[in-house]
């Protein structure tokens, strides 16, 4: 899966935003000011189900559902205000799986397989350590697959 079909959006509350760019609060600590938005790139979304399939929802409804492309399109505008937002200013001091996720990621389109672990967890070592890191590979041969992915973090 793309690590770009979606991302989380915090913006400033009463912020000018475009028509359909709707919002909710975020909920937890640290979120004051703030309002919360999952936007989709119908461009970049390979149509693989997993965000709709693993994504929870409430009262027995999923919260995401595919639909088909040409029924999106009006998401693109959207997201690419989103991507000129400025990124949020979180505290990532004590960081936790949900306040990272509000980081850019620097890891954009993976070349994994699908089911593979791989895009999210480099994803998210790109939020925690930006532009301080450096990825290098190494090749692994399980069974014929190769995996290609080794991180190293530098000071």
């Amino acid at each position: 899966m793309s690590t770009r079909c979606y991302q989380p959006i915090l913006i400033d509350e009463g912020a000018d935003k475009p028509e359909g760019f709707d919002t909710v609060k975020p909920i937890g600590k640290g979120f004051d000011g703030k309002e919360y938005r999952i936007q989709i790139s119908p461009l970049d979304c390979t149509g693989c189900g997993n965000c709709a399939d693993i994504c929870p929802g409430r009262k027995g409804a999923k919260a995401l559902e595919m639909k088909e492309l040409d029924t999106q399109m009006a998401q693109a505008p959207l997201f690419d205000f989103a991507m000129e937002l400025p990124e949020a200013d979180i505290d990532v001091s004590k960081p936790n799986v949900k306040n990272t996720q509000f980081l850019k990621p620097l890891f954009e389109f993976s070349g994994a397989c699908a089911g593979c672990g791989e895009t999210p967890y480099v994803k998210l070592v790109t939020q925690l350590f930006g532009d301080r890191m450096v990825i290098a590979t190494l090749q692994v041969v399980h069974q014929s697959m190769v995996v290609v992915l080794q991180l190293y973090h530098t000071q």
